[in-house]
């Protein structure tokens, strides 16, 4: 049985920091986003980053202000479903958004038996701490900024294990930032 790939997508400082703001959100950093999206079949977010997507991306796909690749990355979120991982209540008005609760292995096991393709994490960095934890993440991308300073949260905290990752490729942004994508490696590094 083929198991859905989980793919976690995060800004993070140089400073190690990776709060929503900040970030440079160019047209290649939403390029890049889109293509991302495009590959996947779902999207799990934790909470908080739900809560943000969901003020913001429900209406982006109708706004003319908006740059073509912002509004693309829009109808695409529109049209899978989002799943959020918490134990409160949440607002699920956001058409193909679904709450999904327990413990964090069987959310995972649970996804990864209903989505066909793979299921992408963007931000929350929370919930991406919990999954690399429980080694549940096959494709670690970080978008590493060219900003520094104080900035929480963080990326990673004293709890969290050390994993050997293998660089699948590592490409420039003009912005300065870096987009780094790593798969799951052999072992833990030390």
């Amino acid at each position: 049985m083929n198991r859905s790939k989980l793919v976690h997508s995060i800004n993070v400082l140089v400073g190690g920091g990776c709060g929503h703001a900040d970030v440079i959100a160019d047209a290649e950093h939403h390029a890049y986003a889109t293509a991302l999206l495009t590959e996947g079949s779902a999207v799990l977010l934790g909470r908080n980053t739900f809560d943000i997507f969901n003020a913001f991306w429900p209406h982006a796909a109708a706004r003319s202000d908006l740059p073509d690749l912002m509004r693309a990355f829009a109808r695409r979120l529109a049209s899978v479903t989002k799943f959020v991982a918490t134990r409160r209540d949440v607002d699920l008005s956001w058409p193909g958004s679904e709450r999904v609760g327990g413990e964090l292995r069987d959310i995972v096991a649970r996804l990864r038996e209903r989505v066909a393709g793979p299921i992408v994490v963007f931000g929350s960095p929370g919930l991406g701490r919990a999954l690399r934890r429980i080694d549940a993440v096959d494709e670690l991308h970080v978008v590493l900024q060219p900003l520094s300073g104080p900035s929480e949260p963080k990326f990673s905290d004293d709890g969290d294990p050390v994993r050997r990752l293998r660089r699948i490729a590592c490409t420039p942004f003009a912005s300065g930032a870096v987009l780094l994508r790593y798969q799951r490696g052999d072992g833990h590094g030390q």
